[in-house]
């Protein structure tokens, strides 16, 4: 009697939870369709709306819409957070992992080009700024002494 009455208490919750698998899963085929038409904006609502009815590894593909929308915007931190996320999660198949893995590589290499990119700015305006100040410097007391 109670594994019954267990189980018709379990039947809502259970349909519930294939209802939202069902969604997720149309989510991130809706989410695959704009990304490849370009609406990145588009894939990336659908891909965060499937990814909260599933976080789970059920929704690897939203998962990785939202990495690639992220890395193409160039949120490259972002895009590495959620990276971490995606390789943690349990029950990934293994070519999804062998994609984690290659999608790391990959945006690790475009942050590390990303901070040298930086570094150089700031370097070459460091310069400029020492490199014209004694220009000026000397320009200036030139055209004071001419009077």
């Amino acid at each position: 009697m109670r594994a019954l009455i267990l189980a018709l208490l379990l039947l809502p919750s259970l349909a519930m939870a294939n209802d939202d698998a069902r969604r997720a899963g149309q989510l991130q085929t809706q989410a695959q369709e704009a990304f490849d038409g370009g609406e990145l904006e588009q894939a990336m609502r659908l891909a965060k709306q499937a990814i909260l009815l599933n976080s789970g590894p059920g929704t690897w593909l939203a998962q990785q819409i939202r990495i690639e929308v992220l890395e193409k915007q160039g949120r490259l931190r972002d895009a590495m957070g959620f990276l971490e996320d995606y390789m943690a999660l349990d029950g990934l198949f293994p070519e999804h992992v062998a994609w984690g893995k290659e999608a790391q590589q990959r945006v690790g290499e475009a942050l590390g080009r990303q901070r040298a990119d930086r570094a150089g700015r700031l370097g070459a305006g460091v310069a400029l700024i020492v490199g014209g100040a004694a220009p000026l410097g000397i320009a200036l007391g030139f055209l004071a002494n001419r009077e």
